[in-house]
């Protein structure tokens, strides 16, 4: 942190995921977990601001290897999806 603040351009920015925003999923011990971590991000806003900005991303369901087979956008699902698809890695960052 000493050197975040000495920079004068210190960013914390972390991938957000639902699992820790919504009650849902089959993992307890992961939405847990996420949980957690997103109010940890909260909290260091809240005090290393404002010399240091702490932001999350949060892009929902990426297309990865990880992710292929399987987990597809559902007719319902696209109420929540603004792509109305599973995004893809462009979608969220350059390369």
């Amino acid at each position: 942190m000493p050197a975040l603040r000495e920079s004068g351009a210190g960013v914390v920015i972390k991938r957000d995921v639902g699992a820790g925003q919504r009650p849902s999923g089959s993992s307890i011990p992961y939405a847990v977990s996420k949980a957690g971590v997103n109010h940890m991000t909260l909290l260091l806003a809240r005090v290393l601001g404002p010399q240091i900005r702490v932001n999350a991303v949060a892009p929902g369901l990426v297309e990865t290897p990880w992710t292929a087979g399987g987990m597809r956008c559902t007719p319902g699902s696209g109420r929540t999806r603004r792509l109305q698809r599973v995004a893809r890695p462009e979608d969220v960052a350059r390369r």
